[in-house]
């Protein structure tokens, strides 16, 4: 016989669950833009799900709308496609968020842009069609785009291949996910990188509720923003800059332990000389030249798309930061080089002899007349993404690619 005592309790337990299914139903329906859309990958560090779903919201960098962020069979945020070309020219498109474009519709990102035009240009002269493919996946750094390349050229069989090499923390990237490392001759070879065990029991957490993905999404959020001014921001990310440089430059660390937080590369425009700095360049030297050796092994012609930082091409916001950040380092006003990573990128893909396209001189002068960037956010607007767009076709066009008008 069930005494009175375990009654109360059952029912309590009963009433806690039922609330506890209540609140994750409540999480799904409120929240949408946390559904799980990516797991930890052993080679890739992390990965979209195929087949996944979820909405995108932030009213900072996309007006207040929804936008559906749709993963295909094949891990892109992209439409199903073959394998095969069947018989279309076929660009594959691959980088950060600026590519992924969680902020846009499907049709309105970067990859869909460019498939427009060019095939109105290809169209005019009676050439084939064009298909741009999306490969864009949110926090992805370029050493996670050249093993893409590795594996996916052989199997979508592209005509050319964009990269784009994002300034503000891409270098950065590079050092934090620890893929690849700098041999005795200064080339990128694979590391034996591997995911801190206590980020996969993390998201092993994180997967199993929507609730808790929200109330942790929410935390970070709230932790990341306690930080509000310029000052202290930058100030903040140079000392990672070290931290994370030191980490694995310095004590050799091979435990990935931050796949998502970036930091913006300010070391490498207020101490250029230091050890560290130098190994990160060098590394995406390394990196670029192995893309490089990828895509020439298969016959694919590669462009490497330089996306700047509003930071550094918006005033009044640049001149604000830098004063902020001379005065918290004890810099002069000529201790902010700027223009450093985008000539050395430069310098990087002529050495090659690869396609590229810096967007960094004419955003600076553009953005004196016009937005180029979402007011309250740091990516490039529709706007800014029309001009990479239309820069990038008449580079394509330049380089007198046979399939291209």
């Amino acid at each position: 016989m069930v005494s009175g005592f375990a009654k109360r309790l059952l029912l309590f337990v009963a009433i806690v669950l039922l609330c506890l299914l209540a609140l994750e139903f409540a999480s799904r329906l409120l929240f949408p833009q946390y559904s799980e859309t990516v797991s930890y990958d052993d080679r890739y560090l992390y990965k979209y799900l195929p087949h996944a779903e979820r909405v995108f919201v932030n009213p900072l960098e996309s007006d207040g709308k929804h936008h559906l962020l749709k993963v295909n069979s094949f891990g892109f945020r992209d439409e199903e496609f073959s394998a095969e070309k069947k018989g279309k020219v076929r660009i594959i498109v691959y980088g950060d968020s600026f590519i992924a474009g969680d902020f846009f519709d499907l049709n309105a990102t970067f990859a869909k842009e460019l498939e427009s035009v060019l095939n109105k240009a290809n169209k005019d002269v009676g050439r084939a069609g064009v298909e741009v493919l999306n490969g864009g996946v949110t926090g992805y750094g370029p050493d996670q785009v050249s093993l893409r390349m590795e594996d996916e050229i052989g199997l979508f069989n592209p005509d050319a291949v964009i990269v784009s090499i994002f300034v503000g923390n891409d270098f950065g990237d590079n050092i934090r996910d620890k893929i690849y490392r700098l041999d005795a001759s200064g080339n990128a070879v694979l590391n034996n990188y591997f995911l801190s065990p206590s980020m996969k029991a993390k998201k092993a957490i994180y997967q199993r509720s929507h609730l808790i993905r929200v109330l942790l999404a929410l935390s970070d959020t709230l932790r990341w923003s306690s930080a509000s001014s310029m000052e202290l921001s930058y100030s903040q990310n140079l000392a990672k800059n070290r931290e994370e440089c030191t980490d694995f430059v310095v004590n050799m660390s091979n435990v990935v332990t931050n796949l998502f937080a970036d930091t913006f590369d300010v070391d490498i425009s207020v101490e250029p000389e230091s050890p560290c700095v130098e190994y990160k360049m060098n590394l995406m030297a390394g990196i670029i030249r192995r893309m490089k050796e990828v895509a020439d092994a298969k016959g694919v012609h590669l462009l490497l798309l330089v996306i700047p930082s509003k930071y550094e091409v918006e005033e009044p916001d640049f001149s604000e930061a830098v004063a902020s950040l001379n005065a918290s380092l004890n810099l002069n006003n000529a201790g902010y080089d700027r223009e450093s990573r985008y000539l050395f990128l430069d310098n990087v893909a002529r050495a090659s002899n690869i396609s590229y396209v810096d967007l960094f001189p004419i955003f600076l002068e553009r953005s004196r007349a016009e937005q180029l960037f979402w007011e309250n956010g740091g990516h490039w607007n529709v706007a800014g993404q029309s001009l990479a767009v239309q820069l990038v076709k008449e580079e394509l066009m330049l380089s007198n690619l046979s399939w291209l008008s």
